[in-house]
């Protein structure tokens, strides 16, 4: 009976043991090198810097609720608009009150003022101008455009209401959403406003 040729296929496959040629393994490296060279540029841009900044944000806001809760204490969420108020900074060594276009959390000191947390994960943060912390809107309806905003945040795992707008390169609006009862916010590319 003669072999059939998938049987001579396999028989050929194990008499030919050689391996790769060098000229097979350079034509493979060749190849992956174009495909890293076109496909680089692509994948920096899709973790750039939008995205590593909102996630910034967003576990800012999250660690802030779960400090409150686990620490049993007040934390504030003090988003630094990107205008300052001049009304706001009265004292010029206050130096949480002369930020902007940054985020910090400050706990009340025994002395009464905000200080600094404590907690290194919580530490202020600035952003660059191409994601620009615009405004606030409070839960009230108010808009606040300048300045410092403190978000309470309980010990009890709550948060006040707000929407945090963010300008992204100069023109597109984005909105993170701090909800009452949930750590995680919610990020939308729209302006959002409380109704």
């Amino acid at each position: 009976m003669l072999p059939s040729p998938l049987q001579r296929w396999a028989a050929r496959l194990r008499a030919d043991n050689r391996g790769f040629s060098l000229i097979e393994i350079i034509i493979v490296i060749v190849i992956i090198s174009i495909m890293s060279i076109v496909v680089g540029p692509r994948l920096t841009n899709y973790m750039g810097a939008r995205r590593v900044n909102f996630n910034l944000l967003s576990s800012i806001i999250a660690k802030t609720f779960d400090d409150a809760y686990i620490n049993e204490r007040v934390n504030f969420l003090v988003i630094h608009l990107g205008q300052p108020n001049p009304e706001q900074i009265a004292d010029p060594g206050d130096a949480i009150a002369a930020r902007k276009n940054a985020v910090s959390v400050v706990t009340l000191g025994p002395d009464g003022t905000f200080v600094d947390s404590a907690n290194r994960l919580l530490k202020y943060k600035s952003f660059p101008d191409s994601f620009r912390l615009e405004a606030v809107h409070l839960a009230s309806g108010e808009k606040i455009t300048q300045g410092n905003v403190f978000i309470p945040f309980y010990p009890t795992a709550r948060a006040d209401d707000a929407i945090i707008q963010v300008l992204v390169d100069g023109t597109e609006h984005w909105s993170v959403r701090i909800f009452k009862f949930k750590k995680e916010p919610e990020i939308k590319n729209e302006q959002k406003v409380f109704e």
